[in-house]
Protein backbone atom coordinates (compact mmCIF):
# COMPACT_ATOMS: atom_id res chain seq x y z
CA UNK A 1 0.00 0.00 0.00
CA UNK A 2 2.95 2.25 1.19
CA UNK A 3 5.89 2.66 -0.73
CA UNK A 4 9.16 3.89 0.82
CA UNK A 5 11.24 4.29 -2.78
CA UNK A 6 13.32 7.39 -2.88
CA UNK A 7 11.39 9.03 -5.06
CA UNK A 8 8.05 8.71 -2.88
CA UNK A 9 9.65 10.19 0.26
CA UNK A 10 11.26 12.88 1.78
CA UNK A 11 15.13 13.35 1.40
CA UNK A 12 15.31 14.94 5.10
CA UNK A 13 12.69 12.44 6.94
CA UNK A 14 9.77 14.33 8.77
CA UNK A 15 8.96 17.09 8.14
CA UNK A 16 10.06 19.33 11.90
CA UNK A 17 7.83 21.72 12.95
CA UNK A 18 8.36 25.16 13.34
CA UNK A 19 9.12 26.29 17.36
CA UNK A 20 6.01 27.09 19.44
CA UNK A 21 5.03 30.58 19.72
CA UNK A 22 2.62 29.88 22.58
CA UNK A 23 3.50 32.03 25.81
CA UNK A 24 4.23 29.93 28.77
CA UNK A 25 1.42 28.33 30.75
CA UNK A 26 -0.57 30.26 32.95
CA UNK A 27 -3.24 29.89 34.72
CA UNK A 28 -6.89 30.87 33.01
CA UNK A 29 -10.37 29.40 33.73
CA UNK A 30 -13.32 29.30 31.15
CA UNK A 31 -16.57 28.03 32.22
CA UNK A 32 -18.84 27.14 29.35
CA UNK A 33 -22.30 25.38 29.34
CA UNK A 34 -23.11 22.66 26.73
CA UNK A 35 -26.11 23.47 24.15
CA UNK A 36 -26.68 21.61 21.14
CA UNK A 37 -25.23 18.54 19.84
CA UNK A 38 -24.36 19.77 16.35
CA UNK A 39 -22.97 16.49 14.94
CA UNK A 40 -21.22 12.69 15.78
CA UNK A 41 -18.76 10.68 14.03
CA UNK A 42 -16.72 7.22 14.72
CA UNK A 43 -14.56 9.67 17.75
CA UNK A 44 -16.87 11.29 19.46
CA UNK A 45 -19.88 13.76 19.88
CA UNK A 46 -19.27 17.85 18.54
CA UNK A 47 -21.28 20.19 20.93
CA UNK A 48 -21.93 24.07 21.04
CA UNK A 49 -21.21 25.74 23.72
CA UNK A 50 -22.00 28.68 25.96
CA UNK A 51 -19.06 31.32 27.28
CA UNK A 52 -20.21 31.89 30.84
CA UNK A 53 -17.24 33.79 31.49
CA UNK A 54 -12.64 33.75 31.56
CA UNK A 55 -10.79 34.49 34.33
CA UNK A 56 -8.94 37.05 32.27
CA UNK A 57 -9.58 39.53 29.47
CA UNK A 58 -8.52 36.99 26.72
CA UNK A 59 -10.20 37.57 23.41
CA UNK A 60 -12.05 34.12 22.90
CA UNK A 61 -13.72 33.37 19.60
CA UNK A 62 -17.08 31.49 19.83
CA UNK A 63 -16.13 27.59 20.55
CA UNK A 64 -17.40 24.21 20.50
CA UNK A 65 -16.42 20.69 22.23
CA UNK A 66 -15.92 17.60 20.57
CA UNK A 67 -16.38 14.51 23.73
CA UNK A 68 -14.64 11.15 22.75
CA UNK A 69 -16.88 8.40 22.94
CA UNK A 70 -16.23 5.54 25.40
CA UNK A 71 -13.09 3.60 24.38
CA UNK A 72 -12.21 6.50 21.50
CA UNK A 73 -10.26 8.67 24.13
CA UNK A 74 -7.01 7.68 22.73
CA UNK A 75 -8.07 8.44 19.64
CA UNK A 76 -9.23 12.11 20.52
CA UNK A 77 -5.93 12.67 22.11
CA UNK A 78 -3.92 11.70 18.45
CA UNK A 79 -5.78 14.52 17.14
CA UNK A 80 -4.85 16.60 19.82
CA UNK A 81 -1.77 15.79 18.75
CA UNK A 82 -1.90 16.63 15.09
CA UNK A 83 -3.58 20.33 16.07
CA UNK A 84 -0.16 20.47 18.13
CA UNK A 85 1.76 20.00 15.33
CA UNK A 86 -0.06 22.14 13.67
CA UNK A 87 0.29 25.54 15.62
CA UNK A 88 1.54 27.47 12.88
CA UNK A 89 -1.92 26.24 10.91
CA UNK A 90 -4.20 27.14 13.55
CA UNK A 91 -6.60 29.84 12.35
CA UNK A 92 -5.58 29.51 8.94
CA UNK A 93 -6.29 26.24 7.43
CA UNK A 94 -7.42 24.18 10.56
CA UNK A 95 -9.16 25.35 13.55
CA UNK A 96 -7.83 26.95 16.68
CA UNK A 97 -7.62 24.83 19.13
CA UNK A 98 -7.76 25.23 22.77
CA UNK A 99 -6.65 22.27 24.31
CA UNK A 100 -6.86 18.50 25.30
CA UNK A 101 -9.03 18.09 28.78
CA UNK A 102 -9.33 14.84 30.28
CA UNK A 103 -10.71 13.50 33.87
CA UNK A 104 -10.76 9.89 35.07
CA UNK A 105 -14.98 9.47 36.50
CA UNK A 106 -15.72 7.20 39.51
CA UNK A 107 -16.64 3.80 38.12
CA UNK A 108 -18.98 3.19 40.61
CA UNK A 109 -21.33 6.32 38.91
CA UNK A 110 -24.08 5.74 36.64
CA UNK A 111 -23.08 7.17 33.44
CA UNK A 112 -25.36 5.12 30.89
CA UNK A 113 -27.08 7.76 29.55
CA UNK A 114 -23.76 9.90 29.08
CA UNK A 115 -23.14 10.52 25.35
CA UNK A 116 -19.70 8.83 25.49
CA UNK A 117 -21.24 5.65 27.21
CA UNK A 118 -23.11 5.26 23.75
CA UNK A 119 -23.60 1.62 22.54
CA UNK A 120 -21.81 0.99 19.38
CA UNK A 121 -18.65 -0.31 17.01
CA UNK A 122 -16.26 2.07 18.76
CA UNK A 123 -15.75 -0.36 21.63
CA UNK A 124 -13.73 -2.73 18.77
CA UNK A 125 -10.91 0.40 19.57
CA UNK A 126 -8.95 1.24 16.21
CA UNK A 127 -10.54 -0.84 13.53
CA UNK A 128 -9.31 2.02 11.21
CA UNK A 129 -6.15 1.80 11.89
CA UNK A 130 -5.97 -2.16 11.23
CA UNK A 131 -5.75 -1.48 7.62
CA UNK A 132 -3.23 0.32 7.43
CA UNK A 133 0.43 -1.03 7.32
CA UNK A 134 2.96 1.35 9.81
CA UNK A 135 6.63 1.13 8.18
CA UNK A 136 9.93 3.58 8.41
CA UNK A 137 7.74 6.39 6.15
CA UNK A 138 4.73 6.44 9.01
CA UNK A 139 5.28 8.60 11.91
CA UNK A 140 4.95 6.86 15.85
CA UNK A 141 2.71 9.85 16.76
CA UNK A 142 4.54 9.92 20.03
CA UNK A 143 1.68 10.73 22.99
CA UNK A 144 2.98 13.47 24.92
CA UNK A 145 3.09 12.98 28.78
CA UNK A 146 -0.01 15.38 29.76
CA UNK A 147 -2.25 12.70 27.90
CA UNK A 148 -3.64 10.31 30.12
CA UNK A 149 -3.96 6.74 28.22
CA UNK A 150 -7.80 4.86 27.47
CA UNK A 151 -5.67 1.79 27.92
CA UNK A 152 -5.46 2.66 31.93
CA UNK A 153 -8.89 3.74 32.96
CA UNK A 154 -12.22 2.74 30.82
CA UNK A 155 -13.67 5.42 32.94
CA UNK A 156 -12.07 8.61 31.19
CA UNK A 157 -14.26 11.64 29.60
CA UNK A 158 -12.01 13.49 27.42
CA UNK A 159 -12.89 17.20 25.89
CA UNK A 160 -11.19 18.88 22.86
CA UNK A 161 -12.16 22.63 22.74
CA UNK A 162 -11.85 23.77 19.12
CA UNK A 163 -13.16 26.94 17.54
CA UNK A 164 -16.28 27.34 16.02
CA UNK A 165 -16.42 27.26 12.31
CA UNK A 166 -19.00 28.19 9.58
CA UNK A 167 -21.25 25.87 7.71
CA UNK A 168 -19.83 22.87 5.13
CA UNK A 169 -19.58 23.46 1.18
CA UNK A 170 -23.58 24.09 -0.04
CA UNK A 171 -24.60 21.94 -2.57
CA UNK A 172 -25.02 23.98 -5.43
CA UNK A 173 -24.30 24.92 -9.30
CA UNK A 174 -21.70 26.64 -9.13
CA UNK A 175 -19.97 26.11 -6.15
CA UNK A 176 -18.69 28.60 -3.69
CA UNK A 177 -15.21 26.98 -4.01
CA UNK A 178 -13.33 26.00 -6.88
CA UNK A 179 -10.83 22.18 -6.62
CA UNK A 180 -7.89 24.55 -6.86
CA UNK A 181 -8.98 27.03 -3.82
CA UNK A 182 -9.35 23.63 -1.61
CA UNK A 183 -6.03 22.21 -3.36
CA UNK A 184 -4.17 25.02 -2.10
CA UNK A 185 -5.82 24.73 1.15
CA UNK A 186 -4.80 21.53 1.70
CA UNK A 187 -1.36 21.78 0.25
CA UNK A 188 -0.43 22.86 3.93
CA UNK A 189 -0.95 19.90 4.99
CA UNK A 190 1.36 17.70 2.41
CA UNK A 191 4.33 19.65 2.99
CA UNK A 192 4.32 18.76 6.64
CA UNK A 193 4.02 15.23 5.29
CA UNK A 194 0.31 14.89 6.75
CA UNK A 195 -2.05 12.61 4.89
CA UNK A 196 -5.14 13.31 6.38
CA UNK A 197 -7.12 10.15 5.34
CA UNK A 198 -10.32 11.33 5.59
CA UNK A 199 -10.84 13.77 2.67
CA UNK A 200 -14.43 14.38 2.18
CA UNK A 201 -17.41 16.96 2.22
CA UNK A 202 -18.16 17.13 5.95
CA UNK A 203 -14.34 17.47 6.95
CA UNK A 204 -14.01 20.79 5.08
CA UNK A 205 -16.08 23.94 6.83
CA UNK A 206 -16.08 27.73 6.29
CA UNK A 207 -13.79 29.94 8.19
CA UNK A 208 -15.46 32.00 11.34
CA UNK A 209 -16.35 35.23 11.42
CA UNK A 210 -15.76 35.45 15.00
CA UNK A 211 -12.74 36.69 14.95
CA UNK A 212 -10.08 38.29 12.27
CA UNK A 213 -8.83 35.47 9.70
CA UNK A 214 -5.00 36.15 9.74
CA UNK A 215 -3.65 36.17 5.72
CA UNK A 216 -1.90 32.85 5.25
CA UNK A 217 1.80 33.56 4.52
CA UNK A 218 2.33 31.74 1.53
CA UNK A 219 -0.36 32.35 -0.46
CA UNK A 220 -0.66 36.02 0.61
CA UNK A 221 -4.50 35.91 1.46
CA UNK A 222 -7.04 34.31 3.30
CA UNK A 223 -8.36 30.95 2.95
CA UNK A 224 -11.89 30.91 3.12
CA UNK A 225 -11.90 27.05 4.19
CA UNK A 226 -10.63 25.07 6.73
CA UNK A 227 -10.07 21.56 7.64
CA UNK A 228 -11.29 19.00 10.11
CA UNK A 229 -10.99 15.79 11.96
CA UNK A 230 -7.58 14.65 12.02
CA UNK A 231 -8.14 11.30 14.33
CA UNK A 232 -7.60 8.97 11.24
CA UNK A 233 -4.21 11.34 9.70
CA UNK A 234 -0.76 9.91 9.61
CA UNK A 235 2.18 12.19 9.56
CA UNK A 236 4.66 10.47 7.24
CA UNK A 237 7.69 11.06 5.19
CA UNK A 238 6.21 10.91 1.73
CA UNK A 239 6.80 13.99 -0.42
CA UNK A 240 5.01 16.52 -0.95
CA UNK A 241 3.93 16.23 -4.88
CA UNK A 242 2.80 12.18 -3.90
CA UNK A 243 0.27 13.34 -0.86
CA UNK A 244 -0.76 16.54 -2.83
CA UNK A 245 -1.88 13.90 -5.76
CA UNK A 246 -3.88 12.01 -3.38
CA UNK A 247 -5.82 14.61 -1.72
CA UNK A 248 -6.30 16.32 -5.30
CA UNK A 249 -8.13 13.25 -6.73
CA UNK A 250 -10.22 13.23 -4.01
CA UNK A 251 -11.41 16.56 -3.96
CA UNK A 252 -11.86 16.40 -7.42
CA UNK A 253 -14.82 13.64 -6.93
CA UNK A 254 -15.78 15.42 -3.98
CA UNK A 255 -16.64 18.42 -6.05
CA UNK A 256 -17.66 16.47 -8.79
CA UNK A 257 -20.60 14.57 -6.72
CA UNK A 258 -21.28 17.93 -5.10
CA UNK A 259 -22.21 19.95 -8.44
CA UNK A 260 -24.20 16.71 -9.85
CA UNK A 261 -26.09 16.02 -6.45
CA UNK A 262 -24.67 12.43 -6.35
CA UNK A 263 -22.96 13.01 -2.64
CA UNK A 264 -21.65 13.29 -0.17
CA UNK A 265 -21.84 10.05 0.72
CA UNK A 266 -23.85 8.77 3.84
CA UNK A 267 -21.19 7.74 6.15
CA UNK A 268 -23.43 6.47 8.99
CA UNK A 269 -21.51 3.30 9.99
CA UNK A 270 -18.62 4.07 8.68
CA UNK A 271 -16.29 1.36 9.88
CA UNK A 272 -13.23 3.67 8.68
CA UNK A 273 -12.08 0.78 5.88
CA UNK A 274 -11.95 3.96 3.59
CA UNK A 275 -14.00 4.50 -0.03
CA UNK A 276 -12.36 5.11 -3.52
CA UNK A 277 -14.04 8.45 -4.58
CA UNK A 278 -13.14 10.55 -1.30
CA UNK A 279 -10.12 9.21 1.09
CA UNK A 280 -6.79 8.37 0.09
CA UNK A 281 -6.16 4.67 0.87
Amino acid sequence: MYSNTEENTRPDGFYIRPPSTLPPPGDLTLEVSVQAKLGEGRVGFVYDVDKRGTSGSHAIPDLVIKVARRYQSNNLCREAWFYEEMEHLQGIIVARCYGIFQVVLDERGDYQTSAMYAKEEAQEQNTAFKRLEYSESIHPHARTPHYISQNEHHYLLSVLVLEKLGERIPKCVPLPVTVPELVETFSHLCQMGIQHRDVCWYNILRAPNSMENPVCPTHNHVHEWRIVDFDLAAKTAFNEGLLLSWDTNCLEDMCWDLEYNVGPVDWEGYDGGGDGRTDAW
